[in-house]
């Protein structure tokens, strides 16, 4: 986990405890992020879903994707270490999914 003292002030800070982008009673930080702001893009609210289900693993939403994209990011994470490189290498992933879900 990120220490909150680690944050550069021009920076939004997430999955931090305390801090406004986190967990929200059954909502990912994702989901939280996305209310908040008022995303309506196509596809973002499936990608949500299946963010969710990779963090949660509840059931809650039928995303079949989300075995493998939970399975990839932890794997990178362990693989690279750093929060900065993880977020550099799996942006692409979660734009990848973003694109295939406004598609569909």
């Amino acid at each position: 986990m990120t220490d909150p003292a680690d944050v550069p002030a021009d920076a939004t800070a997430f999955d931090i405890p305390g801090y406004p982008f986190n967990h929200h009673g059954t909502d990912t930080t994702f989901e939280v992020m996305v209310r908040t702001h008022s995303l309506a893009e196509r596809g973002l609210r499936r990608l949500a879903e299946v963010v969710h289900e990779a963090d949660l693993e509840d059931e809650r939403f039928d995303a079949p994707e989300a075995v493998g994209l939970s399975a990839i990011v932890t794997g990178l994470g362990e693989l690279l270490g750093d929060d900065q490189q993880l977020l550099d290498a799996t942006g692409p992933l979660y734009d990848a999914l973003l694109v295939q879900f406004s598609s569909a």
